[in-house]
């Protein structure tokens, strides 16, 4: 265990641990870590624009969207419904434009 060396060998674990912790958290500062989200939005009063303000929204963030689906809710309310690939910065940003829009909005991992 170690080469004898037991002590030695438990700190350059955790060291070794810690510096990947901190290069995971520098990662998604940085934007260089992705992971796919599903979006799941709803307007407040059935806004019958909100494919054409959520387009617009997901073009100008730059932000690679997949599998756009549009139904209705029990309500009669217009619901989008859409994955996107995201880096933390990206999904901090469109969470923050969701929410100035005054949608009621859902965010998952993806195939949950």
């Amino acid at each position: 265990m170690g080469a004898g060396f037991p002590v030695t060998a438990i700190f350059v674990t955790v060291i070794l641990l810690l510096a990947l912790v901190a290069l995971g958290r520098l990662e998604d500062r940085l934007g260089l870590h992705t992971r796919v989200l599903t979006f799941t939005l709803a307007p407040p009063g059935g806004d019958s624009t909100i494919i054409t303000r959520v387009h617009e929204l997901v073009e100008q963030r730059q932000v690679r969207a997949q599998r756009w689906k549009t139904h209705r809710s029990s309500e009669d309310a217009a619901v989008v419904e859409f994955d996107a690939e995201v880096t933390t910065p990206q999904e901090s940003d469109l969470i923050e434009r969701l929410t100035a829009l005054k949608f009621h909005y859902e965010v998952r991992p993806a195939g949950f």
